[in-house]
Order: structure tokens, then sequence, then C-alpha cells
């Protein structure tokens, strides 16, 4: 597996008033991210434009026949979104959602899976899995694990593993140092990007 960090960066992080916890709660909360994220039009439309960029460059760009996506987000909304979105920008592929209630035939078949750890992390054997991208940051070594143990070696093709994290946004750089603490033993190589779209 060759993993990926991809780090991105706020043209204005202060005013953008980032939320990344639940109303009387101090921990960190990717769901409460997401639902910030959602609720501002501009930064949410690049914040989709940056996933955008890591499917094209990591799926989309060497892509053939049989090739298989998972993309991994915290909110059942966002899964929802991204669901629609892949599928007007790529109508040969066949994307689908795979949460809670959804057919366990929509995590296996389709090229292009969007799900949550809770639905997609654990005991699901994805064949041809090429490509994993988790654009939530959670800190469980179990959680984290499980994710990157959906990829299995694929001959002749690169496996690989892209994550996303917030330079300005202490918990998710914690969380990218101790992921890259948790896989050096369990990939083969790793080469951190910084995206060249901000929000």
């Amino acid at each position: 597996i060759k993993l990926y960090p991809i780090s991105y960066l706020y043209d204005d992080f202060n005013g953008s008033k980032v939320r990344t916890t639940e109303f009387g709660s101090n921990h960190y909360s990717h769901i409460a991210y997401e639902k910030f994220l959602m609720k501002k039009p501009h930064l949410f439309n690049n914040y989709v434009k940056l996933i955008d960029s890591v499917v094209d460059f990591g799926y989309i760009s060497s892509y053939i026949p049989g090739d298989k996506l998972a993309i991994y987000a915290s909110s059942i909304a966002l899964c929802t979104y991204l669901t629609e979105h892949y599928k007007k920008k790529y109508p040969h592929l066949d994307v689908r959602r795979y949460v809670e209630d959804d057919p366990y035939e929509n995590i296996i078949e389709a090229d292009v899976r969007i799900t949550t750890i809770l639905s997609g992390g654990t005991a699901v054997d994805i064949p041809n899995l090429r490509t994993v991208i988790m654009t939530n940051s959670l800190n469980s070594t179990t959680s984290n694990l499980q994710v990157l143990g959906r990829l299995r070696n694929l001959k002749d093709r690169d496996v690989k593993f892209y994550y996303l994290y917030c330079e300005q946004i202490k918990k998710q750089v914690e969380y990218h140092r101790n992921k890259l603490e948790m896989f050096k033993d369990r990939v083969l190589s790793t080469k951190e990007f910084r995206a060249n779209i901000s929000l």
C-alpha cells in the first residue's frame, strides 16, 4: 500500500470561524466539522473540489475497468451528497452509497462506493479495491487500521491510500502524526502532498 497524506489550508482560517466540536462538548468531532462545511456554500464547494482532485489524481487518471474506489466520510449527509455528485460527474461509473440500511451489494459491486467507517470499515472484502480516500480525521487506531485493511495487494496495480487533513486544525494535525506512526510498518511508502486547492 502506498500512503499519501494530503494537507490543505484555509485562505482565511480565523475569519471562517471553523467549527470542530458539537455544542456543549470540547472534543473534536469530524461530524461537527462536516456540518460546519455543509452550511458554508463557498467553503463546501472548495472542499468538494479538493476531494475531486484526489479522486482524479488517485483513481480516475490511471483507471482501468475493474478498478474500485472507496471514499470515507463521517456523516450520512456528506456520503449522500458525494454519491449524487459523483454519479453526475462520472456517469460511466457505477457510483453507490453504502450507509446504515443500504443494500450490501452497494459496497461490493460498485466502481465507486461512498461510505462511513461504521458501515464500510470492517469485515468487508471489496474485490479489486485499488484506492481508498479517507476524508475524515479520526484518532482511533482500530478504525484507521480497519480502513487501511480494506486494501489488498493487487497484481500489476498500485494500491493507494489517501487521507486529508487541514494544517490549521490542531487536532487534525495531531491525528495525521498519529496515523503516520500507526501506518509506518504497514505501508510500502509514504509521500506527503499539500493540495493546490484551498478553502
